[in-house]
């Protein structure tokens, strides 16, 4: 075995100690805790130097116990003899026992017997398994001692345990500003209602220091992550919703996107951006900024004429970085919020409706109580919740008329291949060009072999006073 006293073998040992003649033992570690990255994947890790300062008389034949919790103690990495600096002379302690979570000393020889209040022990070198540490969200050294009789000795210290390791997660990416536009219906639903482009703010930023972890005990020193930092060298974003209203679909040669409507910045660019129906990626070699996304719909320009709808924003990011081994890994963080668009016209969903030829008819019946013509779009979906058809054009709910969507509801399914000669179950979302206040649907449907009864189907209208 090593002659030297391991870093956190001493971490423990400290606990025990006292500063002063009157109060017991003190643990504490020489420099700080050291701050282990999650991300790191350090195979083995080294402790700091613990400083134990005693606080009461020792004599030959007491015996000193160190116990470790988090983490397996590499028992070959324990030293066989440690010499402690008294005041005045030395103390030796040489061990009796080493096991992954204990060590155990007792005193074999006091120099000059002067007094071992005040005396130092420092322990160095002691290494743990560094997946152990990991798991475990760090480790934790605590002293105890007893006499040659076994009564116990220096047990009310001031600190008697001490963390010789804290961990966190280096990558903690954030979602610093939320999408949050109304879509004005007064402009057709072709913009917002506030002037200029919504923005995205999305933080990628390395996380440097352990949280909440006060070392000073002034609420000011964090710990510095220092064991097994990463080094990113892209970050690639994937932004989910619906980017129909984007496209241009007079193009055949793939998905095009006017960058007018969608501007990226803080990011240099790893490649090039891509839009879809249902996603937005790009990548960055960026890893410590703010990357802002600013969606600006453009009024009047024929290619990205389709009326916006009300829709969510998800959030994907998946960080490629070499971790504290050099060896390449990649970290996805899946479902973060990015937003909402919401609409000052009207929204209302239809929970559950059904269709057959021959057997069940459906009623969907737009009420326009405004005095604004407006026109009508539906988004169908599924039994599974799964979209059919988005935006799908149903008519002009005309200024205090009653108008009906079924038609422009068979349409969407036909289109996208359902007969209807078999039970359809779907659901269906009626967006109007119409402030929400005044417009109610009415949602129904008739089973021909039941005697054509109706059953009336509840949706979410606006309640109103009329």
């Amino acid at each position: 075995m090593k002659n030297t006293f391991k870093k956190t073998l001493l971490a423990a040992a400290v606990a025990g100690f006292s500063v002063n003649a009157f109060a017991a033992a003190d643990i504490v570690t020489a420099t700080t805790p050291l701050g282990v990255s999650v991300e790191g994947q350090v195979e083995v890790l080294a402790a700091n130097d613990v400083v134990v300062t005693l606080g009461a008389e020792y004599a030959v034949g007491d015996v000193i116990t160190i116990a470790f919790s988090g983490a397996a103690l590499d028992v070959d990495t324990v030293d066989t003899t440690v010499t402690v600096a008294k005041p005045a002379g030395t103390l030796t302690l040489g061990l009796l026992e080493a096991t992954a979570d204990m060590v155990k000393y007792r005193v074999t020889e006091n120099s000059d017997q002067t007094t071992t209040v005040g005396s130092t022990l420092t322990l160095t070198g002691l290494e743990f398994d560094g997946a152990d540490v990991i798991a475990a969200g760090g480790v934790t050294a605590t002293y105890s001692a007893v006499t040659n009789t076994g009564l116990s000795l220096d047990s009310t210290g001031t600190k008697l345990s001490t963390r010789v390791f804290y961990t966190a997660n280096e990558l903690a990416p954030k979602v610093a500003t939320k999408l949050d536009s109304i879509i004005n219906v007064e402009a057709d639903r072709l913009n917002f209602t506030a002037v200029g482009a919504d923005q995205l703010v999305i933080n990628s930023a390395l996380r440097a220091t352990v949280p909440g972890v006060d070392l000073d005990e002034d609420g000011t020193d964090d710990l510095v992550i220092t064991e097994g930092a990463i080094s990113v060298s892209k970050v690639s974003y994937k932004i989910t919703s619906d980017f129909s209203w984007v496209i241009d679909t007079s193009e055949t040669a793939g998905i095009q996107y006017d960058p007018s409507a969608i501007g990226i910045a803080g990011c240099t660019a790893s490649g090039a951006v891509k839009v879809t129906a249902t996603e937005l990626t790009f990548a960055c070699t960026d890893t410590s900024t703010n990357v802002t996304v600013a969606f600006d719909p453009r009024q009047g320009e024929a290619k990205f004429a389709a009326p916006l709808s009300p829709k969510s924003f998800g959030v994907e990011m998946t960080y490629a970085f070499a971790d504290g081994n050099g060896d390449n890994d990649t970290s996805a963080f899946t479902g973060l919020n990015g937003g909402s668009w919401t609409l000052n016209g009207s929204v209302v969903r239809v929970p559950y409706m059904v269709l057959q030829n021959g057997r069940f008819s459906a009623i969907l019946n737009v009420t326009n109580h405004s005095a604004k013509d407006g026109a009508i779009f539906v988004d169908v979906f599924d039994e599974q919740g799964e979209p059919v058809a988005t935006n799908y054009p149903a008519g002009t709910s005309k200024a205090g008329s009653v108008t009906s969507v079924v038609d422009a509801v068979k349409s969407a399914l036909l289109s996208n291949g359902y007969t209807l000669n078999d039970v359809t179950k779907f659901s269906v979302q009626i967006v109007t060009n119409v402030p929400e206040d005044d417009v109610i649907v009415y949602a129904a449907y008739a089973d021909s072999q039941n005697g054509g009864e109706r059953a009336i189907v509840n949706n979410d209208s606006k309640v109103q006073i009329k």
